[in-house]
């Protein structure tokens, strides 16, 4: 997805659309989905500004289930319902071993 593009487009939308309206919160939510996921890349190592990307890709998430749709808390310990994007499993394994679980028994 080109980002850049689709600011712009939302730019416009923003002006032509009456505030308050649920969907246009819905497409900012996930434009700044889809600029953290830009910013993330799929580098391998983790440096601070991925991290504070990944922050902004769950921060973004949470607003979106939350504000938006209204979702209550999600149980994904119990089963993911959603596709995981293709820096997760990197992401995982980078946090497990800053925590020092890695290998350990969850």
């Amino acid at each position: 997805m080109d980002v850049a593009k689709a600011a712009a487009g939302w730019e416009l939308l923003k002006k032509k659309t009456p505030q308050g309206e649920w969907r246009l919160r819905q497409w900012e939510l996930k434009l700044e989905l889809f600029t953290a996921h830009r910013d993330i890349g799929d580098r391998n190592k983790w440096t601070p500004e991925r991290l504070a990307a990944v922050d902004r890709f769950w921060a973004a998430q949470e607003k979106l289930y939350r504000e938006v749709w209204r979702l209550p808390p999600q149980r994904n310990g119990l089963g993911r319902n959603y596709t995981e994007v293709p820096w997760h499993a990197g992401w995982a394994k980078f946090e497990a071993r800053q925590s020092g679980t890695l290998g350990k028994e969850q």
